[in-house]
């Protein structure tokens, strides 16, 4: 008898070394991806704060610090003004630093987290060493990723808790413990917590949560208890259900109603929104081409196509995993709503990305099967271009951020009382350039601008003032976005009142949409002059209607009650 187990229970110590040895040889691949990703992210980290949501950001952080509480206005993203200022807290104790490289650090670490995560859930899902390794390295060097998580802003702190509340569905997948599902779902709202717009996966997620525990209570025998899978079903959905409801109620409550409110019932377009809040507009807006034409650029061309074969072929090859595949699409469908809204910009498509770089890698596996020497040199194909297409990018703004660098420039060429015309760049001249800024009005007729005009044109009188003026907008004090509204009347008004004096210029990027492209425009710094009173009345002509504009009287009326 026991030379017959004998072989037996050989052969058993021999499959737990060999998956033993599996383990940590997965182990250690996935810690060389995370290594590499890291290091070049680090590498490449920008020269500066890239983002306006940044700088706030950075600005509050320091203010929390001094003060020593948390501060509600630092950003309208609590979860993303915990994580950094985690960060910033010892770092600014030890060495009394500003926060300008927390939120490039914080994105450069969250980022490389995120991919040794989806390289956990993909071989969960699957199985395969080769759909995993090859996956996860096309996610760290997907153009749009690679680069975005260079930049700063909170999308990499998004995408991480994305990825880990999907992580501990699947962990209740496998071991059917409620606690699991409770984790998931507060990870989840966490990172709604940190960008808002991941509540549009809600439902998936959730769909998700419910999918499982219905499979998860199969294994519950039936003559065990009477009641037992009914009692199991009703307290795992609580588990996944109350903890979501809960920590989202407290969020809606803090200061998201508000953000979900303006998305829901105000005006459709972000340029003609006062709440600059991000809305849906419909499925098939013509905002639509540029959401495919980024997401092809993110996955390279071979790769998207790759990856609407992978759709396709999916369900015949890997049967098994049909479940995975029709969640892997839901999730995809997703790219429909980020590519359909308001204030569109290619960062928004990192929600997605995940799916289509598995359904891209899905052939690969297949033809790794009956070709290795073809898939290894597709992966390779896909990598190299994938590279080329985001090293510009990386290296231009690894030695140079051009909001920064005019900042400073403003800084050195005007005087510390001087005030600067500036709208969104503000935020950069207060942080780099330590200049006080005003803002012009967005929208309003001409007779709505008298009362700025009024105190622009005192405060030039009394102190220097300045503008930022942009070439491709005729080198005037950036009305950019009343040109669309009145016919540019902001515009001409500043001409008629004001003399423009050109101090210096730089070229800088405009940070709206620029993931994936350079949107390089040249800033000039002007100094503001008013012209002496009396000034002839300025005739506007809109919509073949002339109007005659005399600003003699408020501006003169406004230096006798100064005088007096």
């Amino acid at each position: 008898m026991q030379s017959k187990i004998q072989p037996w229970a050989t052969g058993l110590r021999k499959a737990r070394k060999a998956l033993k040895q599996e383990q940590k040889q997965f182990l250690l691949i996935v810690a060389l991806i995370f290594l590499l990703s890291f290091s070049i992210r680090i590498y490449y980290l920008n020269d500066g704060l890239f983002h306006y949501d940044d700088v706030v950001l950075a600005k509050g952080m320091e203010q929390m610090f001094q003060e020593g509480n948390f501060v509600p206005g630092t950003n309208i993203r609590p979860g993303s003004v915990l994580l950094n200022y985690l960060f910033y807290l010892p770092y600014a104790s030890l060495t009394g630093n500003t926060a300008e490289r927390i939120p490039l650090l914080t994105g450069a670490i969250f980022s490389s987290l995120a991919i040794v995560l989806f390289a956990f859930l993909v071989w969960g899902w699957f199985q395969n060493r080769f759909l995993t390794y090859t996956a996860t390295l096309f996610f760290s060097f997907s153009p749009l990723y690679l680069s975005q998580s260079t930049m700063g802003k909170e999308h990499s702190m998004t995408i991480f808790f994305l990825l880990l509340s999907l992580l501990f569905l699947a962990l209740y997948g496998r071991k059917h413990h409620w606690g699991y599902l409770a984790v998931a779902s507060l990870t989840f709202v966490f990172a709604v917590s940190i960008r808002e717009s991941s509540l549009a996966l809600a439902p998936l997620f959730l769909l998700y949560g419910l999918w499982l525990v219905v499979q998860a209570s199969r294994y519950v025998p039936k003559n065990r208890t009477p009641g037992a899978r009914e009692s199991m079903l009703l307290s795992h959905v609580a588990a996944l259900l109350l903890p979501f409801l809960l920590s989202l109620s407290l969020l809606l409550w803090w200061y998201l109603w508000g953000i979900l409110y303006n998305t829901l019932f105000t005006l459709r377009s972000a340029a003609y929104n006062p709440h600059g809040t991000v809305a849906f507009l419909h499925p098939f807006s013509n905002i639509l081409l540029y959401g495919l034409v980024d997401l092809i650029v993110s996955l390279t061309f071979f790769g998207w196509f790759l990856s609407i074969f992978g759709m396709l072929l999916s369900f015949f090859v890997f049967k098994k995993q049909k479940a995975t595949i029709l969640f892997l699409l839901l999730w995809a469908f997703h790219f429909f709503y980020f590519s359909n809204t308001s204030g569109y910009t290619s960062r928004f498509l990192i929600d997605i990305l995940p799916p289509f770089i598995i359904f891209m890698t899905l052939p690969l596996s297949y033809l790794y099967r009956k070709r290795k020497a073809l898939a290894l040199f597709c992966v390779i194909l896909i990598l190299g271009w994938m590279i080329v297409t985001a090293y510009p990018l990386l290296s231009y703004r690894k030695d140079y951020n051009g909001i920064k660098a005019f900042s400073l420039f403003v800084g050195n060429q005007t005087e510390e009382q001087a005030v600067v015309l500036a709208m969104e760049d503000a935020r950069f001249l207060e942080y780099y350039g330590s200049r006080a800024t005003l803002s012009h009005p967005l929208y309003g007729t001409p007779e709505q601008y008298i009362p700025w005009l009024t105190e622009l044109y005192t405060l030039a009188k009394e102190k220097p003032v300045y503008a930022i003026a942009v070439k491709e907008f005729n080198r005037t004090a950036l009305p950019n976005y009343d040109n669309k509204v009145y016919n540019g009347s902001l515009y001409r008004l500043l001409e008629h009142l004001f003399i423009f004096e050109e101090i210096g210029s730089l070229v800088v990027e405009d940070y709206h949409n620029s993931a994936l492209r350079f949107q390089q425009h040249t800033y000039y710094l002007m100094k503001v002059h008013p012209k002496p009173l009396p000034i002839n009345p300025v005739v506007y002509d809109k919509d073949n209607r002339i109007m005659v504009m005399d600003m003699n009287p408020y501006l003169a009326s406004r230096e006798n009650s100064l005088v007096s």
